[in-house]
């Protein structure tokens, strides 16, 4: 069934028009996704908001050295932009946990650890977007190896 509609697709000029607007979904359901994850915890948040800007700092940082360090090696190890990006996006996703740890890490004697699992998810996604975006921008000057 999905190559009959592969097909149809690839045979159609409608195609542009579908991938748009399927592009123009994902960034929907992410802010809907943020919105839930806000509106469920929002007594949590709004009762330790000073928590929350202390849990904030690591876990950011832990964001931009990952993501500095993907392109380091990634540069010396001359990946494709594609291999580049999937490592990126794969390191920033599946380390979120390790942020979190980090973060709770750096204050032991303090409550952040329910902040920081509510939270941990609120930053990640508008992380994992905004660089999906720098990734974009990236791909023009990317000097890897040639696909």
């Amino acid at each position: 069934m999905s190559l009959i509609v592969k097909y149809i697709l690839n045979k159609n000029p409608i195609k542009d028009k579908i991938t748009s607007f399927f592009g123009n979904l994902q960034t929907i359901f992410l802010c809907i996704a943020i919105f839930g994850l806000f509106n469920t915890e929002s007594t949590v948040l709004l009762n330790n908001l000073d928590s929350i800007g202390i849990l904030f700092v690591p876990v950011i940082l832990f964001f931009i050295i990952n993501f500095l360090v993907d392109y380091i090696v990634a540069r010396k190890m001359k990946f494709t932009y594609e291999n580049y990006a999937s490592l990126t996006l794969t390191t920033l996703a599946r380390n979120s946990p390790l942020a979190l740890a980090i973060a709770i890490s750096s204050f032991p004697h303090n409550e952040l650890i329910a902040i920081a699992l509510v939270i941990g998810p609120l930053i990640e996604l508008p992380v994992l977007y905004i660089v999906s975006r720098i990734l974009l921008r990236i791909r023009k000057n990317y000097k890897g190896v040639e696909t």
